[in-house]
């Protein structure tokens, strides 16, 4: 992972999820150093919500690696358009089991609504 994985990923995020000035989202961000990185330029519209050093929890997202992960363990790719079809699809396959991906990332401390 670099800094400038991570800035493509949050602004390809923005571009597809219409996130700008008006329409805001927040990102929860470990303390890796790619996410605190100087250089790194959080897209207009995306704000970092930081976890304290060594916290006891991951985001919710970080429990998804082993379910997108899975189709391409222990396996090699002839390219890099090769290994993005494989998780392009495994993605659309998570995003039509919406349960599997709760089942996941639903925690007892996670809240359900946010206020305004």
């Amino acid at each position: 992972m670099t800094t400038d994985v991570v800035a493509l990923a949050l602004a390809t995020v923005a571009r597809d999820e219409g996130i700008d000035a008006d329409h805001r989202a927040v990102r929860v961000l470990d303390q890796a150093g790619w996410h605190t990185s100087p250089e790194l330029a959080l897209p207009n519209g995306i704000d970092g919500l930081f976890l304290p050093s060594a916290s006891p929890e991951w985001p919710p997202a970080e429990r998804l690696w082993p379910l997108v992960d899975e189709p391409v363990v222990n396996r090699a790719f002839p390219d890099v358009d090769t290994l993005e079809t494989v998780l392009v699809n495994r993605c659309r396959l998570l995003e039509a089991d919406r349960g599997q991906i709760t089942s996941h990332t639903l925690f007892p401390w996670w809240p359900t609504e946010f206020p305004a």
